[in-house]
């Protein structure tokens, strides 16, 4: 599979689309006559599986605390990229004294490169295994300007220290990246129970709207699916999407409220106008009409004052 595919199926938060799975599965446990008539695989083994992987995927390596790993691992390797640079400035002290006025000398410790790789964990190591190589060749001339053996150690010791971070690094990255993935893997999971649920009240009630609601999808790329009446509810003074603002059609005892997008939604309705009124804490109730044609689904926006 290409990187591309292990993506998320949902397009909420984690703890948002966990709280919506238990909530669904509650659900589910309390109409699981109707879904059994439906289909036999609704049942209590189905109910304890869904459980169960909601569990492990809270359980699973959360993303902060990959990211912290990731930072805790960059800050080690950007400090022994800087023991390496002030290894070089040590060393470049010596062989400038060393060999004076001999651009054409200096270039065998790698003066010409040092710029290019400073900031390359990849091309500083290589640097330093070059480093080394020269001052270990020219360790005679060196010892007469007092750079000794012990500073000859600490260019091979810092060039060894780099490599052991750089390859740690990698190591952590490849894990990182498989563990991402299994993580995904598991929450997609979770919500394929959901999809599964949802797609399956669809039909069973058809002809009960307030169960209908109650199984609705949250915000995803198939949560449309059998939605008739969509909005969006925004301040009139900021703009910004207004969460938590109820959305009711009291004609048919419909009661729903706006998520962290300020959308609403309403499913399985009837063609004709109906009136939504829009109410919430801080804001003067707002009643809209709105004409679902029963073909296409209706879009709408309000602002609230």
């Amino acid at each position: 599979m290409q990187d591309s595919e292990f993506i998320r199926d949902y397009a909420i938060e984690d703890p948002i689309m966990f709280m919506h799975a238990l909530d669904m599965k509650y659900a589910l446990e309390l109409n699981l006559a109707d879904f059994q008539t439906f289909d036999p695989m609704f049942d209590a083994t189905y109910i304890a599986n869904w459980e169960n992987d909601i569990n492990t995927a809270r359980q699973y390596d959360k993303d902060d605390y990959v990211e912290i790993s990731l930072v805790q691992n960059t800050e080690v390797l950007d400090k022994e990229m800087e023991l390496c640079r002030i290894c070089f400035q040590n060393a470049k002290f010596f062989i400038e004294k060393a060999y004076p006025g001999n651009p054409q000398m200096w270039k065998v410790f790698g003066y010409a490169d040092y710029e290019a790789t400073r900031k390359s964990p990849e091309k500083m190591l290589v640097f330093m295994l070059v480093l080394h190589e020269a001052v270990s060749q020219n360790a005679t001339k060196l010892a007469t300007v007092n750079f000794t053996q012990t500073d000859i150690d600490e260019v091979l010791a810092r060039k060894s220290a780099l490599e052991a971070v750089i390859i740690s690094r990698t190591l952590f990255l490849r894990s990182r990246s498989l563990k991402t993935r299994e993580r995904i893997l598991l929450l997609n999971k979770v919500w394929n129970y959901l999809s599964e649920v949802s797609a399956a009240s669809k039909l069973i009630y058809r002809n009960n709207y307030p169960l209908y609601q109650l199984f609705l999808l949250p915000e995803s790329k198939d949560a449309d699916r059998g939605i008739d009446i969509k909005g969006r509810v925004k301040d009139a003074s900021t703009g910004e999407n207004i969460k938590g603002i109820q959305a009711e059609i009291a004609s048919l005892k419909l009661t729903t409220t706006t998520n962290a997008w300020g959308f609403f939604r309403f499913g399985k309705l009837e063609k004709g106008t109906y009136a939504i009124t829009l109410s919430g804490e801080g804001y003067q109730n707002l009643t809209v009409e709105v004409f679902f044609d029963g073909k296409e689904m209706f879009i709408g926006e309000w602002v609230m004052a």
